[in-house]
């Protein structure tokens, strides 16, 4: 009986701890689940892979379990900050690992796509995870360098190898240096259509820009360059940063222009047609009044004849 009633306190006591033990995990895998998201949240989300993860959530798992928290080069800087606050830790301590040196991580690669080589088929512009890669199906492609992470998952998709990696213009700052808005206007529309949406006055603006840099503005449906009210809209709205509204409103000067020119043309035609049936009237009756007075002399010279 004694035996018995051993067993079953030694079965309580362990169905107890047990359940304890079952409580306490599940508190810890929740704050542990917390902080990895917290982390997470403080990350690019680029999935670039260039802290040697195999993305952000599994870079925020190892942060959390001791990794330092300075290996993000898209975030960078600020980045490990808000990681370094969140934490209390200090950039490249407590890692498993080394952190980058500061010199080098401002020498980080940025994409070049070299313009002879480029076929234009946009399979680089789905792979680059920030977007940066600005271009349109069979038109020339560029690279933003402010944008640019250096992650080389461009390399991978460029099927005629025409993508190479250097160092930014101007290490470490990451500025808008080689992609100014003449390179921008140089690649073009990316054809997005924001312009045509934002109008107020329903131009086809995509459609009219293309043509009037070709010269066949006249080709393009709907309202004509001349309905523009230089509201600016589409402008602000173009991602590649091209002026759009300046163009247009020249185009539609020249098709004042060359209206008002058509339009006196036409009264000047108009005119000379009014004056040339006048003319031919008037020499008209002068014959006829001519070839009067000769009937009558000649009826008159008969007579004379006659008597």
């Amino acid at each position: 009986m004694m035996m018995l009633v051993q067993a079953l306190l030694i079965g309580t006591l362990c169905a107890i701890l047990g359940w304890l033990l079952s409580i306490a995990n599940k508190r810890w895998s929740g704050g542990q689940q917390a902080l990895v998201s917290a982390i997470e949240s403080k990350l690019p989300q680029t999935q670039c892979g260039q802290c040697h993860y195999s993305g952000c959530h599994a870079y925020a798992a190892a942060v959390a379990d001791g990794e330092a928290i300075d290996l993000c080069p898209p975030g960078g800087e600020s980045t490990s900050r808000s990681l370094s606050k969140l934490l209390n830790r200090t950039p490249g301590a407590n890692g498993t690992r080394t952190s980058q040196d500061p010199q080098q991580a401002s020498l980080v690669r940025i994409a070049k796509i070299r313009e002879e080589d480029c076929v234009g088929c946009t399979l680089c512009i789905p792979a680059c995870p920030v977007d940066a890669v600005v271009g349109a199906q069979g038109y020339l492609h560029g690279v933003l360098d402010d944008q640019c992470t250096g992650c080389e998952l461009c390399l991978a998709a460029c099927p005629v190898d025409c993508i190479d990696m250097v160092e930014p213009t101007q290490p470490g700052t990451r500025s808008k240096s080689a992609m100014t808005k003449q390179t921008l206007d140089a690649f073009g529309c990316i054809r997005c259509g924001r312009c045509d949406e934002v109008c107020p006055r329903h131009i086809f603006v995509r459609d009219l820009w293309w043509s009037i840099r070709q010269g066949l503005s006249s080709e393009v449906p709907g309202p004509s360059a001349e309905a523009c009210i230089a509201c600016g809209l589409c402008d602000a709205n173009c991602p590649s940063l091209i002026s759009l509204s300046a163009p247009i409103l020249h185009q539609a000067q020249v098709d004042r222009r060359e209206r008002e020119q058509r339009s006196l043309a036409e009264k000047a035609a108009e005119l000379f047609d009014v004056t040339t049936i006048r003319r031919e009237r008037q020499d008209d009756a002068q014959e006829a009044r001519r070839a009067r007075r000769i009937g009558r002399l000649d009826a008159l010279g008969t007579e004379r004849r006659t008597e």
